[in-house]
């Protein structure tokens, strides 16, 4: 013969309220609902397993927290039901080294979720809550998870958190919001008032996407990184970053602001940004853009700052300038053709070599490449089909080996430059000077 607890070695539960003060292993009989002024059920120990069973816990008028730990207990785990309707649905900010897995938690007057640091939460739903979906202390894993349509951020990740598989729509709040030294990976983040995705300094976002947020798609702090992703049809900027951001093959179509607008050295690598209303990409100072393709943007294509390198890009079709650098910069092999105002802009101190600009024309002032300051290094390029070609509007630049065809003017020249000969029709072909530039 088996004793009772050989047979059913778990403690049920069958009324709220309940306190589970010994370690071991519970489950529901049933669904319950709480008591008003009261919790459901409250975890005063260690090493406590709580399967709902499938069940739902439910509050009454008036009731407090659905769940609740009473100090910094550990080595718990709550699984597989459905807590409904309470002020906080679990409050486990105390605790640590937790789990929650398989719960819905849906419309409680605060937040749906707390847990503290090192938790796990697998396959949970927060539903209409009235602040937060799900939040967690520092290095927790979220995985497979989805927050949506609640009054505060969907999901809110302490430090050093990584977040797999998670969904965040249709929430008042930030749809995903974690702290520094966060990994974001395959993450969706969608119809949120404000931004899609953030992550703290030095966060990793891998192939992410973030949709229709009434702010930006993506906010990165200093040192994070962004690969692989996606930013499309936000009402501000696709992604917005601090200083020293790197972003490698992401994609931003159709922003009401810019494509990606970011800090002091950063870096952009293979990165697309297309049919964005303001500018495609936005740098400040010390970027170095490589790679990367800005079409039909309404205004310019790539915008960077003071000592900036611009290589190997594509601007086509913007309605601005297509690739624009400030001082100091350098744009190299790069082609830039059929937007509206110039091809290629610089300021001055610039170095410019190797660049195809061809068909930008807005019926008066566009140049395949315009130098508006001094002391620029302009070699090696071919403009065609311009409104004018090379148009250097300030004394002082040096000017070697490039070609210009069929622009109304081709090297429109301000002032005194250091230019080798423009060879012109058949004496080009007899010249043996190598740094001469040719008009054909």
């Amino acid at each position: 013969m088996k004793t009772l607890g050989q047979i059913e070695p778990r403690t049920p539960i069958a009324s709220l309220p309940f306190t589970i003060s010994n370690a071991g292993s519970y489950y529901l009989t049933t669904n319950l609902t709480g008591a008003a002024g009261a919790n459901g059920i409250s975890v005063s120990s260690d090493d406590v397993d709580l399967d709902l069973g499938g069940f739902t816990v439910a509050a009454r008028a008036g009731a407090q927290h659905g769940l609740v730990f009473s100090g910094p207990y550990q080595n718990v785990r709550i699984r597989n039901g459905h807590i409904r309707g309470w002020n906080v649905g679990i409050e486990a900010s105390p605790a640590a080294h937790c789990v929650f897995q398989s719960l819905v938690i849906s419309q409680c007057a605060t937040n749906g979720l707390n847990s503290g640091s090192y938790a796990i939460v697998r396959d949970v739903l927060a539903t209409g809550n009235g602040a937060a979906g799900i939040a967690t202390g520092a290095s927790a894993l979220i995985q497979n998870s989805q927050a949506q349509g609640n009054g505060g951020h969907g999901i809110m990740a302490g430090d050093f958190s990584q977040l797999k598989d998670c969904v965040a729509a249709e929430n008042v709040g930030n749809g995903i919001m974690a702290g520094s030294g966060a990994l974001l990976q395959n993450c969706r983040a969608n119809l949120n008032r404000i931004a899609g995705i953030s992550g703290g300094q030095a966060s990793q976002i891998n192939s992410c996407m973030a949709m229709q947020n009434q702010t930006s798609g993506f906010i990165a702090f200093s040192g994070s990184s962004i690969t692989s992703s996606t930013s499309s049809q936000n009402s501000v900027n696709g992604f917005e970053a601090a200083d020293s951001v790197s972003f490698e093959r992401c994609t931003a179509f159709r922003n009401l602001g810019s494509g990606v607008v970011c800090g002091v050295d950063c870096h952009l690598s293979e990165v697309t940004a297309n049919e964005n209303v303001a500018n495609g990409i936005f740098t400040n100072d010390d970027a170095r853009i490589e790679l990367c393709h800005v079409s039909k943007n309404r205004g310019n294509g790539i915008l960077a700052g003071a000592a900036s390198e611009v290589t190997g890009c594509k601007a086509f079709f913007n309605g601005l300038t297509g690739i624009q650098a400030d001082i100091g910069s350098s744009v190299r092999h790069c082609a830039s053709q059929s937007n509206s105002s110039s091809g290629i802009a610089v300021t001055s101190e610039c170095l410019v070599t190797g660049n195809h600009a061809q068909g930008n024309f807005n019926a008066r002032d566009a140049a395949g490449i315009q130098v508006s300051g001094t002391d620029n290094t302009i070699k090696e390029n071919s403009v065609i089909s311009n409104d004018r070609g090379l148009a250097v509007l300030q004394a002082g630049n040096l000017i070697l080996n490039n070609s210009a065809a069929n622009n109304t003017l081709n090297y429109p020249f301000t002032g005194l430059q250091t230019a080798a000969p423009i060879m012109k029709g058949a004496e080009s072909t007899t010249f043996t000077n190598a740094w001469a530039n040719f008009d054909y």
